[in-house]
């Protein structure tokens, strides 16, 4: 009967060791030339999780980028918010207290 678990075996028997500046993909993102080494990693088909993975295989360093990123902007417009609310006031306070009475 199948359960649809998923399961996990560790491969012991192949070792991937650490390297610095290991070749990588490539990419285009900080201009013209495009960067081929990361600072460090494993070689091909190796893969390196700095925080491990859950129960299913997803990298917890990217979730935990993408939560700080989501939280960091949250807080970004919370804050914009609150100092366009207190300008809106000080400038009605301000027209009130030049008010003639």
């Amino acid at each position: 009967m199948a359960t649809f678990e998923p399961t996990w075996e560790e491969d012991t028997s192949v070792m991937y060791p650490l390297r610095l500046f290991p070749k990588g993909w490539s990419t285009r993102s900080w201009g013209s030339f495009p960067p081929t080494a990361t600072s460090f990693g494993v070689d091909e088909p190796g893969r390196i999780y700095l925080l491990g993975t859950d129960r299913i295989g997803r990298d917890l360093w990217g979730k935990s980028c993408e939560a700080g990123r989501i939280s960091l902007t949250m807080a970004l417009f919370g804050t914009l918010i609150s100092v366009a609310i207190v300008r809106w006031w000080a400038s009605r306070r301000a027209i009130t207290a030049d008010a003639p009475t």
